[in-house]
């Protein structure tokens, strides 16, 4: 977690999501995303305390066109 000179915590990670399916000649086809996350502020606070490598968790978003974080 990391705090920027204006003292707004942020925390980054990535979910990662697989789906499987198969294919037309029946073969299991696995297709694995890697999806960053950034949170700000408390929830950046949250996201440090209660995460861990490998926990599951749910996640609701809001996309943005723009990063807050100046990216």
């Amino acid at each position: 977690m990391q705090s920027p000179g204006r003292g707004t915590a942020r925390a980054t990670t990535a979910v990662i999501t697989k789906e499987v399916y198969h294919n037309d000649k029946g073969e299991p086809v696995i297709e694995t995303q890697w999806h960053p996350i950034v949170a700000l502020g408390r929830y950046a606070t949250i996201m440090h305390d209660l995460l861990r490598k490998g926990k599951k968790v749910a996640v609701r978003t809001h996309y943005a066109l723009t990063c807050p974080c100046g990216r």
